[in-house]
């Protein structure tokens, strides 16, 4: 876990301590106020400044009352200045997609945390001010309900990671409150003209905030933004989004409803000829509590969303000489759908879709974009059908996405390869040498100089050109329309800068997107690979995750080694990407570079079901490879690795889930994970009863592993 006063970060149940601080901060700042401040500043009011004011029970009333709506009045004034700051600056302000993209890995700013744990103090602070010394009423048992049920909401929407949605509707409802508290503070102080002007800007924010903004932005967010980041073909997601909508609109109607009651209130203040009644602050406060019974709803079940989103887990569906497969490799997977869907894996990772040259039928050199039937994995419409099967079970598919490179199609004048075609009968990704960086080898465009690494088997693209970045876009776009794809897998990401990365990126807006970014790999340095690849993620935008090799070297050279001291960084936290920004993070044992038949760089047979023990208990995303799951050791290890998914599901660990290391040393490593399920590695046994509370019971356990959770 990150402190709290880590800049960037994950939310974390420990970070609501802070709000402990805040409520006690509230207490004594009230105190303060209260005594020195506003009850002076009140009988000042009430005396016009002048005339000494003659205090009976009456006024005293008057007094409290006007002081404590001052407190209020200057809480919410300062609270919604600062989400206002807070959030301005933010891309997400204006773009309403953004309350989602990324969720449930969306980085959490210290500003952000501050403002919901200020928040939650609140309304701590407000429970006990009710108990002790704020004005008694009638509604005290409803406040009281009220107070410690936001501060549940409030902490839950939280932990669950929807702070950017959460703060946004919290600042929207508390806007009115601003107004609304100056008006009863000049009311008490029978400042009556003051007091009509508050109340009209009061009604002036209810119609720009709650019956404009709220259907038009928040609503609209939540009905068609929400639609590209959940699964609608499932039918637990699809349940929660129209019960979502439904309340929101339900809210919606409230508005509309009182908004009548606030005309209402309007017309009778001009026939009092500007005073404003007893009754309408009566009724503004049956108006607040109607809300929060429907905010209660509606924060409930935008909290209840992550139940089936938190465990993510993709599955690279293919190998190296997969395309080998008779009868097309497509149609074999979509027999291996049920068993993939009944594992739990969410996002099957397929291999690039388009014609390939001759001498590279793996589809890694791509020639003809938009020709998905000369793929030698299969035809256009058995791809389409193939990722038809997957989401009828919930699975969500991501593309190979090879960009950085592209072979040509035929042979320019002086016979160099530079004549590309898109595979449309139009002129679509129609490109020439003007569209190959200058510095290329060996075939030399007349584009900008590359941006990134070079890569020698095919021309690199000039992705600074305009009409590239507008081709590809649209491409990329069609392939989730017509195809059915929903994110991608940036191939040899390093070709290219990071920021044209976050350009694809936004003009495409997927709902997973990994990078391969793989640096040169030194054990005695994995500090400085896991930064490169963290650099990378935060120079393109962030919302983007990468692969994260320092954990796959680190964590194969210490169960070969028998070091596995390896895997606690001098910090106490993991040694790879997961270490430092676990939400981006997409933790692996091998891929179709590292295994298959290339084996570049592969994880030791007998390793390997350490390996995902490891990455399928701790943060990050884990992902799982094709020939582990069904062809290791003639049979695969679907079964354990199944199991290790139901663990990592039913105990809700997430991307950014807390780490705690319990013992790393030769032979022996065991850690915590959330507190709800500890994992072992390595040959030694002998500290292990000790280490393991008597809470838990082993739920799974094999040759040098074991895992634990909580007992029922």
């Amino acid at each position: 876990m990150e402190p709290f006063w880590s800049y960037k970060g994950a939310p974390h149940p420990w970070h609501f301590v802070v709000s402990i601080y805040f409520a006690v901060g509230f207490l004594v700042a009230r105190f303060f106020f209260d005594r020195f401040i506003f009850r002076r500043l009140s009988i000042w009011l009430l005396s016009n400044g002048a005339v000494p004011l003659k205090i009976d029970e009456a006024t005293r009333g008057k007094i409290a009352k006007c002081s404590e709506s001052m407190w209020k009045l200057a809480y919410y004034a300062t609270v919604e200045a600062c989400i206002i700051r807070i959030t301005f600056q933010e891309p997400w302000f204006r773009d309403t997609k953004g309350y989602f993209r990324g969720w449930p890995n969306q980085e959490l700013l210290l500003p952000l945390k501050l403002y919901y744990m200020c928040q939650c103090g609140f309304y701590v602070y407000s429970i006990v001010a009710l108990l002790t010394w704020e004005t008694r009423r009638k509604d005290f048992s409803v406040m009281m309900s009220h107070h410690v049920i936001t501060v549940a909401l409030i902490g839950y929407s939280y932990i669950t990671s929807f702070f950017r949605i959460g703060s946004i509707i919290l600042a929207l409802h508390d806007a009115s409150d601003v107004f609304m508290e100056a008006a009863k503070v000049f009311k008490y102080s029978e400042k009556e003209l003051a007091a009509s002007v508050f109340f009209g800007f009061f009604a002036i924010s209810w119609l720009m905030l709650r019956l404009i903004f709220f259907p038009f932005g928040v609503i609209k967010a939540t009905s068609y933004d929400l639609l590209e980041f959940l699964n609608l073909t499932e039918v637990y997601p699809t349940f929660q989004y129209y019960l979502f909508n439904t309340m929101l609109l339900m809210l919606l109607v409230f508005h509309i409803y009182w908004w009548v009651l606030i005309c209402s209130m309007i017309q009778r203040q001009l026939k009092n000829r500007g005073k404003v009644g007893e009754d309408i602050r009566s009724g503004v406060r049956k108006m607040k509590m109607g809300i929060t019974i429907c905010l209660y709803y509606l924060l409930l079940f935008v909290t209840l969303i992550p139940n089936f989103t938190a465990s993510q887990v993709v599955f690279q569906g293919y190998n190296w000489e997969s395309w080998k497969k008779g009868g097309g490799w497509y149609n074999f997977l979509i027999t291996k759908v049920p068993e993939l869907a009944d594992a739990g894996i969410t996002h099957v990772w397929l291999p690039p879709p388009s014609q390939s040259r001759s001498d590279g039928p793996e589809g890694y050199l791509p020639g003809r974009l938009y020709d998905l039937n000369a793929s030698k994995y299969g035809n256009h419409d058995e791809l389409k059908k193939l990722i038809k099967a997957f989401q009828d079970r919930g699975v969500k598919c991501i593309s190979d996405m090879v960009i950085n490179h592209r072979s040509a199609e035929k042979q320019d004048s002086s016979g160099a390869w530079t004549i590309f075609e898109g595979g449309t009968p139009d002129n679509r990704l129609d490109w020439d040498q003007s569209f190959i960086c200058k510095n290329d080898k060996p075939i030399s465009g007349t584009g900008k100089i590359d941006t990134g690494t070079d890569f020698p088997l095919a021309p690199d693209i000039d992705h600074t050109n305009p009409r590239v970045r507008r081709e590809l876009y649209n491409w990329m776009n069609w392939l989730k329309t017509e195809i059915g794809f929903v994110g991608w897998r940036f191939d040899f990401a390093l070709g290219f800068s990071p920021a044209i990365t976050r350009m694809y990126m936004a003009n495409t807006r997927p709902n997973f997107a990994v990078g391969e970014i793989w640096p040169d790999f030194n054990i005695d340095t994995p500090d400085a690979n896991r930064r490169q690849i963290v650099k990378w993620i935060e120079d393109a935008g962030g919302q983007v995750t990468a692969f994260d090799f320092t954990t796959k070297g680190v964590l194969q050279t210490a169960l070969v080694q028998g070091e596995l001291w390896r895997l606690n960084f001098s910090n106490g936290g993991a040694p790879g990407v997961i270490g430092l920004k676990p939400g981006n993070a997409v933790t692996f044992i091998d891929n179709h570079d590292t295994g298959s038949t290339q084996r570049v760089w592969p994880f030791q047979d007998d390793k390997v079901m350490q390996g995902y023990v490891y990455i399928l208990t701790h943060p990050g995303i884990p992902s799982v490879f094709y020939d582990h799951f069904f062809e290791f050791f003639n049979g695969g290890l679907k079964s354990h690795i199944s199991q290790l998914i139901a663990i990592r599901s039913r105990n809700g660990i997430k991307p950014t889930s807390s780490l705690r290391i319990l013992a790393a040393e030769t032979g022996l490593y065991v850690a915590a994970i959330d507190e709800k399920i500890i994992a072992k590695i390595g040959p030694r046994l002998d500290k292990v009863a000790q280490l393991i509370p008597p809470t838990f019971q082993v739920v799974l356990s094999g040759e040098q592993y074991a895992v634990w959770e909580k007992k029922a």
